[in-house]
């Protein structure tokens, strides 16, 4: 029983890597290792991508979607992200916290991909700041983008 339990472990993780390397149509979710980023940095798309390793911290929330057709939803979560990011996602978050450097700016993600979970395939946007020091804010800045990612679902496509 005990190896049957490592085994089912094994293979959920090896399908959970295989969804969230998936690769966008539209090229503006950078996939790799496993985690995706969208980019909400000022200046355009190229420079908020970073590595993980140029962050290694990280205050995340993850707001799920309803249910319903994977491959749908996810695109209606891309579509969500970019609009947000079209709409000034990344202003309103310095309007809101003026505080940040540039530097902490950059870290900020916006993240659509397929999770597995126990009623199967879900839809989810992770999303809050990564950072490379110390940073009290960076509760109030994951919370303020979970809640500013809601808002955003709730709007019509």
């Amino acid at each position: 029983m005990k190896y049957l339990s490592w085994l089912v472990l094994v293979v959920g993780l090896g399908i959970a890597l295989l969804l969230m390397t998936r690769v966008s149509r539209e090229g503006d979710v950078v996939r790799s290792t496993g985690v995706a980023k969208t980019s909400a940095a000022p200046g355009g798309a190229a420079e908020g991508v970073a590595s993980d390793t140029a962050y290694p911290e990280a205050e995340q929330r993850v707001v799920a979607l309803p249910a319903g057709d994977v491959p749908a939803t996810l695109n209606k979560a891309e579509q969500v992200c970019r609009r947000m990011i079209n709409n000034g996602f990344v202003g309103e978050i310095q309007q809101k916290f003026p505080e940040l450097t540039r530097e902490q700016l950059a870290g900020l993600f916006l993240d659509p991909k397929e999770e597995v979970s126990v009623e199967g395939k879900i839809v989810v946007i992770a999303t809050g700041i990564r950072f490379t020091q110390t940073f009290p804010q960076a509760k109030a800045v994951a919370d303020y983008c979970e809640a500013a990612t809601k808002r955003a679902l709730a709007l019509p496509m």
